[in-house]
């Protein structure tokens, strides 16, 4: 759909530059989230990633000299570390999940909204005598089927391929 958008916004602004504007404005707010929603989970997933690396890390050294932890009586130590380092890590990826889950419960609620918000500047102009009701009925039509990429569980190739370029 992304490659289309600047075709919809086009369009929207030859109806009226109003409904062009609440358009242009209401996608930057999507891409603006979809930025926001990337590098907050980016950050967030190298931070659980890396303190699960560290639990396996000790673990694993753990492991290696498991008969000097043994004979040290330590196994109940380092068991408890590690269950504190793998429970730190859990409790991160939660956080992570919780902090997509709420942004993108926050743009799927935009993303209903912004119809509604086309659709009452549409009218308003057609009151007003600035644009006929035809164009009330393609503002419609657009804006239910304006794109809409960041909305999905994941963004579209194409606009992945964007924000790694």
């Amino acid at each position: 759909d992304l490659p289309f958008a600047p075709v919809f916004l086009l369009v929207m602004f030859l109806l009226h530059p109003w409904l062009g504007v609440t358009a242009l404005v209401s996608s930057l707010l999507v891409v603006g989230m979809t930025l926001v929603s990337r590098a907050g989970s980016k950050r967030a997933s190298e931070e659980g990633a890396h303190g699960t690396r560290m639990a396996s890390v000790f673990a694993e050294n753990a492991l290696r000299s498991s008969e000097t932890v043994a004979a040290m009586g330590m196994i109940g130590v380092m068991r408890e570390r590690w269950l504190k380092d793998h429970r730190a890590a859990a409790a991160q990826s939660v956080m992570l999940s919780e902090r997509v889950s709420d942004i993108n419960a926050a743009m799927k609620g935009m993303m209903m909204i912004v119809p509604i918000v086309i659709m009452a500047v549409a009218c308003y102009l057609v009151i007003h005598d600035q644009a006929t009701p035809g164009a009330l009925f393609a503002a419609n039509v657009l804006a239910m089927r304006r794109p809409c990429p960041a909305w999905r569980p994941g963004p579209s190739p194409l606009f992945q391929f964007l924000l790694i370029r």
